[in-house]
């Protein structure tokens, strides 16, 4: 049971890692259009992100991306419901 919640430590700290550099790329993105004069704003959809820059009357909008924001959020969550899941369930074995 320890060495399930150590591993799940470390899964977590490295979701946590990669969600502040994803993060940190969305925030130097925003300031590089404020930089360059433009407006920035992102559109969400589940798990897809829109990146629109706007200067004058030319919107300057990226493909659909996937947002990886979203997605490690969501590794997180499933992660840890599948520890206290098997934690709960050994936890009965153990009664039996």
């Amino acid at each position: 049971m320890v060495s399930r919640l150590v591993k799940v430590l470390v899964v977590d700290a490295i979701l946590i890692v990669a969600g502040f550099f994803v993060y940190s790329d969305l925030q130097w993105r925003s300031s590089y259009a404020g930089f360059k004069g433009l407006s920035a704003s992102t559109s969400y959809l589940p798990f897809i992100r829109i990146f629109t820059m706007t200067g004058g009357a030319i919107p300057l909008q990226s493909p659909p991306a996937l947002d990886w924001v979203q997605v490690l959020a969501a590794a997180f969550i499933v992660v840890n419901v599948w520890y206290v899941f098997a934690t709960l369930s050994d936890r009965r074995k153990e009664r039996r």
